[in-house]
């Protein structure tokens, strides 16, 4: 009888009782590395994350669970609480700063995004994907990655993995790329394409997964002199 897929409660629920459980450690040390990806729709950078998660065995955090998450107040502040003090006033300054540069200061699915990325970021040792996460976290502290791919890729990759007509998947990534764009520049007055808001950029036109994941952890020990 085939195992009926975990909803987001219960993925954060069993987070949030990893975190109680652990060791609980102020925002970002070397050795608790956080590194957001943000991809064009239709990338391989969904994958290139699992992979990452994986052989480095870090957590994944995906777009809709981050999304989910801070829909829900009384859920958002659960996950908040599995910080220590330090911790939580760390994600307070977050906070500030993102309000500071962000005309959309009093918007509460804002203020929960904020509160569930920086928790991640107070506990470290993860990949987040999307959210925004880039344009929250401080970048001292973040390996920030974009993921591109040339558009006949993207498309033809959509058309596999969703089974979709040539026609479909071009619509499916067009209206990705549009709410994906209006997003950040909503919520952060940034341009998701610029490649100066990230620490690097991979094209996977002529990468394997295990060349873009080897890259990242060079890229990783560069910025920040230690091991991944």
């Amino acid at each position: 009888m085939p195992t009926r897929p975990r909803s987001i409660s219960q993925i954060v629920n069993e987070q949030v009782k990893k975190w109680e459980l652990g060791h609980r450690t102020p925002l970002q040390q070397a050795n608790k590395p956080i590194i957001t990806i943000s991809r064009q729709p239709g990338s391989k950078g969904r994958r290139v994350a699992g992979l990452l998660a994986d052989r480095y065995n870090l957590d994944l955090y995906s777009s809709n669970i981050i999304t989910e998450v801070a829909k829900l107040s009384n859920m958002s502040q659960r996950v908040v609480e599995t910080l220590d003090e330090r911790g939580r006033s760390i994600v307070d300054d977050i906070f500030a700063e993102v309000a500071r540069h962000s005309h959309m200061a009093t918007d509460d699915f804002l203020k929960h995004l904020v509160q569930i990325i920086g928790t991640i970021g107070g506990h470290g040792h993860a990949v987040i994907i999307g959210r925004g996460a880039s344009f929250i976290l401080p970048g001292e502290e973040t390996l920030m990655l974009r993921i591109v791919e040339p558009r006949s890729m993207r498309i033809r990759n959509v058309m596999k993995e969703f089974d979709l007509s040539r026609e479909d998947a071009e619509k499916r990534i067009s209206r990705a790329e549009v709410d994906r764009r209006q997003f950040i520049h909503k919520y952060f007055s940034a341009d998701i394409n610029d490649p100066i808001n990230y620490d690097m950029v991979l094209n996977m036109r002529h990468l394997t997964l295990d060349s873009a994941v080897e890259l990242i952890r060079e890229a990783w020990q560069q910025k920040f002199r230690a091991m991944l």
